[in-house]
């Protein structure tokens, strides 16, 4: 079979997209279907390759499409995103060698609506690999009204996309319910996935100690981005009120739109004492320690956002042996599993009580190591990267 894999990122790329479409990408084509990604050659958020490209494969071949990119502000995003639909469209319209099935992430949105458009003309199966669920996301950054025309002509662009879809793929039993209760469509819930990740506790150590994470203290770590999509002002609450003598040390490593906002605070007079420290993203090589060097893992979604996208930190903590600490909603796609897991604790937004409540119970050794135990074995069933040996694009 031949299929085209869309998406903005992929490896050398750090976005965690286009790592997760390389997995799916590698394993198709060493199961004999010829595999073309196409993709943009600029990096995500600007950041420089950290990620070391994999060996050649056969039957795998990634074309990455020269679009603008002159900066990081909204206009020069959206000529970014325009740029790189319109040589897309291109390279669709004229290739000889057709797909017989197209894979379409959103990123940017609505590639899967350009992939049926000319999936029409050409004749092809689409598959729509929901990441985020467009315009839910523009709805819940408060960049749309839902009463508003725009809002309307963008749902009705994404209902008809789903609907010439062959399969719509979702994240979680949230996107899933949400899909089918504003756009009609039925959905393959079909979660992310994480490797496990091993580390001895010598690396650890040696880790935490080149990074001045103190090693008398329980390390909580926040790794990922820092999205639009997610909550802070509880941990930052948190922070401020256990002060410099906190037993916690706390860790946001990553870049995103809010990060300039944990800066800010970090930077503040009165907080500069703080246990807080701030780093980059880490290299593929490293991540197996970076999760390792948490005690507690961090997470947050802003329930506005639940169901428009499912964060994957979860899957890569609890494949780490890490609880959670997650503060949004119970009937989150997050907020179900770590229920359903008992692999960490779901505070309610606003909730000092019960956030105070948690982190006490988490600065218990024994009580990390049950959760811990917990969350390894909910990845063990439920996010085992086996699962793309038994899935494969198909018709409805």
């Amino acid at each position: 079979m031949r299929l085209f894999l869309l998406n903005q990122y992929y490896p050398p790329d750090v976005a965690p997209t286009g790592v997760l479409l390389s997995h799916v990408a590698e394993h198709l084509a060493k199961g004999g279907h010829e595999v073309t990604v196409l993709c943009s050659k600029q990096r995500y958020g600007g950041s420089a390759v950290s990620k070391t490209p994999s060996e050649p494969i056969d039957r795998l071949h990634v074309h990455p499409l020269a679009t603008f990119t002159l900066g990081k502000r909204f206009h020069h995003k959206l000529l970014h995103y325009g740029s790189f639909y319109a040589l897309l469209a291109w390279k669709l319209l004229t290739t000889r060698r057709k797909p017989d099935v197209v894979i379409a992430l959103t990123t940017p949105p609505y590639l899967a609506f350009l992939a049926n458009i000319i999936g029409l003309l050409r004749r092809w199966r689409t598959v729509d690999w929901v990441m985020d669920l467009y315009p839910d996301v523009m709805k819940a950054h408060g960049m749309i009204q839902e009463e508003s025309l725009t809002y309307r002509f963008l749902q009705r662009l994404q209902r008809w996309s789903f609907q010439q879809s062959k399969l719509v793929v979702t994240l979680g039993p949230d996107m899933q319910a949400r899909v089918a209760k504003h756009y009609g469509t039925s959905s393959l819930a079909l979660p992310l996935w994480a490797e496990r990740r091993q580390a001895t506790q010598a690396a650890v150590q040696s880790y935490r100690k080149q990074r001045g994470w103190s090693e008398e203290s329980t390390v909580f770590l926040y790794s990922g981005n820092l999205g639009l999509g997610h909550r802070f002002d509880e941990w930052l609450s948190a922070i401020a009120e256990l002060g410099p003598d906190s037993p916690v040390t706390w860790v946001f490593s990553g870049k995103g739109a809010q990060r300039s906002r944990v800066e800010a605070f970090v930077q503040e007079g009165s907080h500069r004492n703080l246990p807080v420290h701030l780093t980059d993203y880490v290299s593929e090589g490293n991540l197996a320690v970076h999760l390792a060097a948490g005690d507690v893992h961090l997470a947050s979604l802003d329930p506005p956002w639940d169901g428009c996208m499912v964060p994957s930190k979860l899957q890569g903590s609890f494949a780490a042996g890490r609880p959670i600490l997650f503060v949004g909603s119970k009937t989150s796609s997050l907020g179900q599993w770590i229920t359903e897991s008992g692999g960490g604790w779901v505070i309610p937004p606003d909730d000092s009580d019960s956030l105070h409540q948690a982190i006490k119970e988490a600065l218990d050794r024994s009580e990390r190591q049950s959760r811990s135990e917990r969350a390894l074995a909910y990845a063990s069933s439920h996010f085992d990267l086996k699962w793309s040996r038994k899935t494969e694009p198909k018709g409805k």
